[in-house]
């Protein structure tokens, strides 16, 4: 009985992460529709933090769907939390286009995180003190 429960969790498993793996080979190809689909599948299945991330991302930049920061902040704030750098960028990006005069705090705390400093999803996010 544990044999068999362990190989039924083992398949699963196999079949969620080539969910992922096929959702990233679709984004990558810039089919964002399929990307999209496998991607909230993923998310419903395993709760994914690539998932997460790639909806966000895909969210904040209108990939294949319609673009909305609000949304993209839910999904993208799942994977920073959980660690990943880059949805860190991109929260400071969403925080930004939301409304970057009353979010402009945060925005700077995320963007003075060390390990944040190279990573080419933060450099284009510029917040200037003298525009209105």
């Amino acid at each position: 009985m544990i044999k068999k429960l362990i190989l039924i969790t083992l398949v699963s498993l196999n079949i969620f992460s080539n969910t992922l793996k096929d959702a990233i080979v679709f984004y990558n190809k810039k089919d964002f529709i399929e990307a999209r689909k496998l991607f909230e599948e993923a998310l419903n299945k395993e709760d994914s933090l690539q998932a997460n991330y790639f909806l966000g991302k895909m969210y904040l930049f209108g990939q294949g769907i319609k673009k909305d920061p609000k949304i993209a902040l839910k999904y993208i704030k799942k994977a920073a939390e959980r660690g990943n750098l880059k949805a860190k960028c991109l929260e400071a990006k969403a925080l930004f286009l939301i409304d970057r005069k009353k979010n402009e705090t945060k925005i700077l705390e995320i963007l003075k995180i060390p390990e944040l400093k190279n990573l080419v999803e933060c450099k284009n996010i510029k917040i200037n003190k003298d525009k209105k």
